[in-house]
Formats: structure tokens, sequence, C-alpha cells
């Protein structure tokens, strides 16, 4: 659940400012008592203006250095400052920690207050998966190989175009985020290691192998208050949670990563590397990993049961 508290960490540390005024004929007395950071270091004589305000408008124009006053145009009317407070106890609730206020109060309602101690016994096949990107281009890979030998495997190129029809906010160089594409392959990776246990309702831990460690560290720790990363960990968590899978993330040196880097860089064409089959491809698609539909369904499709499934 702490994924979540992103949303409430951002609206603690989001200062509302407060209007002030002060008459033109003391603005060298603000000047006096102001920083070049733009902080107040002690209090302009007959204002409330507080000790470490910090000040962001004046006259409702943006400053962001003391150069920025002293070119202020000033006429014959009081002079309206906006000024955030640190020591402040007042916030305002974006519309984001709504939303996961009123989450928390659902799952609670609903979730077992039970949990099992039990440590989860370790799936014993092999997960590996990489991330590349180049400009607005990029891609993921990785492939599970199972303990009976069998192997599955993906391979999604993406754009940033991909990311802006589903409204991800991301950088339109896509190496900017490469953290958050390689926490997207361990999503893929995760997406498709769960049907290996279908209807299972014992926990698993599975290990995966990553070449980011900056991935690997939220992935393992499950929280972050950095954009866009924090939304590719909520579908990560959101995956783990409803599936009964703990997932493990190790690293692997990027020289040793050769089949899902392999399989990030593929477009497609030809064979795929390194001798995988296309038999055993798991196809898969952007909005598939994002959306995370997760209802129950019906195979095949065609099967008749006597009720309607979940959300049909």
């Amino acid at each position: 659940m702490r994924i979540w508290l992103h949303n409430l960490y951002r609206d603690l540390h989001s200062i509302p400012a407060s209007q002030f005024s002060v008459e033109p004929g003391n603005w060298d007395q603000i000047l006096s008592c102001i920083s070049d950071d733009l902080i107040f270091t002690s209090k302009p004589p007959h204002t409330a203006i507080p000790v470490q305000g910090h000040l962001v408008q004046v006259r409702h124009h943006a400053m962001s250095t003391k150069l920025d006053l002293q070119n202020c145009l000033l006429s014959d009317k009081r002079i309206w400052l906006r000024i955030r407070d640190p020591n402040s106890s007042k916030r305002k609730l974006s519309s984001s920690s709504i939303r996961i206020l009123q989450l928390y109060s659902q799952w609670l309602q609903n979730l077992s207050p039970m949990r099992s101690m039990w440590p989860k016994p370790v799936w014993q096949g092999l997960c590996v998966a990489d991330a590349y990107a180049a400009g607005p281009k990029a891609g993921i890979g990785g492939a599970i190989f199972l303990p009976s030998g069998a192997c599955t495997w993906f391979s999604l190129q993406l754009q940033h175009s991909d990311f802006k029809s589903l409204n991800i906010p991301i950088h339109e160089d896509l190496q900017k985020d490469i953290a958050s594409l390689e926490t997207l392959a361990q999503i893929a990776l995760v997406f498709i290691t769960i049907p290996e246990f279908p209807g299972v309702r014992i926990p698993i831990k599975i290990s995966t192998l990553s070449d980011n460690t900056g991935a690997k560290a939220v992935s393992n720790k499950l929280f972050t208050t950095n954009l866009p990363l924090a939304l590719f960990l909520e579908k990560l968590c959101l995956l783990i949670s409803t599936s009964h899978v703990e997932v493990d993330v190790n690293h692997i040196p990027g020289k040793d990563n050769t089949y899902a880097d392999a399989l990030s860089r593929w477009d497609n064409s030809g064979d795929p590397p390194c001798n995988f089959l296309l038999k055993d491809r798991f196809e898969l698609q952007l909005s598939t990993l994002w959306k995370l539909d997760r209802m129950p369904k019906l195979v095949p499709s065609s099967a008749w049961i006597p009720w309607k499934l979940p959300g049909s």
C-alpha cells in the first residue's frame, strides 16, 4: 500500500502560499530582509511576513532571484506578495490524495486482517528482463525459463506516442526515464509468469534479474516519490497483490544479460534472437500491462456457464 503514499508526500511538501501586502515606501526594507534565494531572513517592520518565508510572486509575477525584485515595476498602490511559510500546518489535498484516501478506506474495510508470516516458497525457474531507449523509441524484452526446460519470452517495441495515448507522463527522450522502462520490463516479466500458476492460492516468490540498479532497488522496496517511476511501481504493486506472487529482483551485469538485451532490441524482423522460437512468444501490448485487467476470463470464450462473470 505504501507506493500510493507518494501522492500524500507531494501534498505534504507543497506548502500553500499566502498573500501579504506592503506599502511602496517600505520596498527597500523588504529587499534588506530577504536573501538571494528569496527567503526572508528577518521580519520586515510593520508586516506579518514570517521569517523563513519563501517569496514566490510579486504583483502576480513569478520571482526566481533577488535581481527580479530590483526590476519590479512599482506604483503608488500597495504591493502584494505571495509567500510560502514552511512552518504553516495547512495543506491542500489534491484530487489524487483524496482518491488514495478513499481507496485506503475501501481496502481497510475489505482486506483480511490476518496475514500469513510463513515464508513464501521460492519458484525454481529463471526470469530475466531488460529495456533500452533511444530518443522517442524504446523496447522491453525478457524471458522465463521453467524448471521443466520450457521457455516463454516477450519482446515489445514502443514509441513515445504509445505512452502519450495512455496518458502516461514520460519524457519524449525515453532514455531519461530508463528506470521506469526497466520497471515496465519487470511488470511484463511478472505478467507472463503468473499464468504458470493458474488458480494458485499459495503465495510464491519469484526471483528476477535486472541490469538496472535503480529499477532493482525500487522494485524490491516498492516505494518512490519520483514521477513517473512511482506510477509504474503502482502497476507492479497491483499485479503482485492480485496474484499472490512476491518479486525478488536481483542484479545481473549488463554484459551477462544478453538474452533480455537482445529481445528488448529486436525489431520483429527475421528470426528471433538467441534461437528463441516464435511458438514460445507471449504477445504483449502496452495497454495490457498498464490497464491490468485482472478480471476472471472464460477459456475457451465459447464455453457456457450458468452465471455471469464478475464485471460482465
